[in-house]
């Protein structure tokens, strides 16, 4: 709203967003760098350092209005102590379950969805099944309700009895050692459904707090099950923090905001090792099963953007931006004495020439190489006509496309000049290589210089 209150241009409002965004993630998660580094690796990748220092400003400042109003705190009250030699082999191990957590949670944002749409394609039946289907699972699973804050604290502290406390059916299970680990893990995959479910029938959520909820009761879990195998002691309420940063980093392909994002909401800057080497190995494995983040792979989906990062350039501009409409039209019965004439007298420069019927439909191509070739035998001028000399039209756009489908075309077809026709069939001009080549060399600096 800023941006086009002040009539400001694209790439301004681009660098907007990216502050706001990076501002935001600072006041409620009081994590001034993380909301840098978010806005950074996932938002705005392609964009230069130089954007670094307006969102850094701007999460400075939410950070200190945000303390004026509620006073300083953490975000979560973590018990966190210095991290064990013998430890290390495991944030390895606990790198890549929480890798495989987050691709899990990935596939279930997006394939929830269309199996809701199918079985209920109006939004009253949406609401419906999706709610009826959260009722159920909440009144069994309480634990998955709101944003999951407090069990993150509760695990930090060790009293996973009081996260079992607030689970009723499992009263009338038998207790036992392994009892928590399976409820948590149980967690793990539920709450990932509920949190998608929510948006999908209709309500409001996400995903970005979900993940920290997951990722504390992945940790927890990993930390136990090695607990009561006998391998080793390990620190439970540390791999609760590690398990945060390796589900958001795997989840957000986002390494770097994880690592930090979780030392600045815990306070466990001791632990920035075994941070390190849990967000290294889940980004790793992640990125090798699932390409795209949670974000990026609904807009792939949707071809919005693709995984070459100057496509995402390419896509901000439609083919109408660069069409060239001043043409010498031919037509198909004309002798090619008409063309020649034209050239000779250096009236047109033009390398194309459309052949367009009386309703200004393209009917095919003339190349000048063509009729400079013709040129060399004047005994034919007279004879030969357009419609001998046009080639069929290739690779034809619509002033809508992009200039990635543009540049796609100009490589399939091995062409300087590309058609464009309306969607009635009216020629409409050419768009050229060249043009579209300066045009993204200057996009791609007006951004590096932002």
């Amino acid at each position: 709203c800023t941006s086009r209150f002040f009539f400001l241009e694209q790439r301004h409002r681009t660098l907007l967003i990216g502050c706001g965004a990076a501002a935001a993630i600072s006041a409620i998660f009081d994590s001034p760098v993380g909301g840098v580094l978010f806005v950074a690796e996932v938002l705005m990748p392609q964009h230069s350092v130089a954007v670094l220092a307006p969102m850094l400003l701007a999460s400075a400042v939410a950070k200190v209005v945000s303390r004026l109003i509620f006073g300083p705190g953490l975000m979560f009250l973590a018990i966190t102590g210095p991290w064990q030699q013998h430890a290390v082999p495991y944030y390895f191990v606990c790198g890549a379950a929480c890798a495989l957590i987050g691709v899990y949670v990935i596939r279930v944002a997006h394939r929830l969805g269309p199996i809701l749409h199918r079985f209920a394609p109006g939004p009253w039946l949406r609401l419906l099944l999706g709610g009826g289907a959260l009722c159920v699972m909440l009144f069994l699973f309480p634990i998955l309700r709101g944003q999951g804050y407090r069990y993150i604290e509760l695990l930090f502290r060790g009293d996973v009895q009081a996260v079992l406390n607030d689970v009723p059916a499992l009263r009338w299970l038998p207790s036992g050692p392994w009892l928590p680990v399976i409820v948590i893990a149980a967690g793990v995959f539920l709450k990932a459904i509920v949190s998608v479910l929510t948006v999908d029938a209709g309500g409001d959520g996400g995903i970005f707090a979900p993940c920290l909820v997951i990722g504390a009761f992945t940790g927890f879990a990993f930390a136990r099950l090695i607990n009561l195998s006998g391998l080793t002691e390990l620190q439970e309420f540390n791999f609760v923090a590690a398990g945060m940063c390796g589900v958001f980093t795997a989840v957000m392909h986002a390494p770097m905001t994880g690592i930090f994002l979780i030392a600045e909401v815990t306070g466990g800057y001791v632990l920035l090792v075994p941070l390190m080497i849990v967000s290294a190995v889940s980004w790793l494995i992640a990125r090798a099963i699932e390409p795209n983040s949670v974000y990026r792979k609904a807009l792939v989906e949707k071809k919005l953007i693709d995984d070459a990062p100057e496509h995402d350039v390419l896509r901000q501009v439609k083919v109408a931006e660069c069409l060239n409409s001043q043409y010498h039209v031919l037509r198909a019965n004309d002798t090619i004495k008409t063309v020649i004439q034209l050239v000779e007298d250096l009236a047109v420069r033009d390398d194309v020439f459309p052949v367009l019927d009386g309703n200004g439909k393209l009917l095919g191509i003339v190349h000048l190489e063509k009729v400079l070739a013709a040129m060399l035998n004047p005994h034919i001028h007279d004879l030969l006509l357009i419609f001998d000399l046009m080639d069929p039209p290739l690779g034809i756009l619509s002033p809508d496309d992009d200039l990635v489908k543009a540049m796609n075309s100009f490589d399939k077809y091995n062409l300087r000049y590309l058609p464009v026709c309306a969607k009635t069939g009216k020629f409409n001009g050419f768009v050229e290589r060249t043009p579209i080549f300066a045009r993204y060399r200057r996009m791609i600096s007006e951004t590096e210089s932002l």
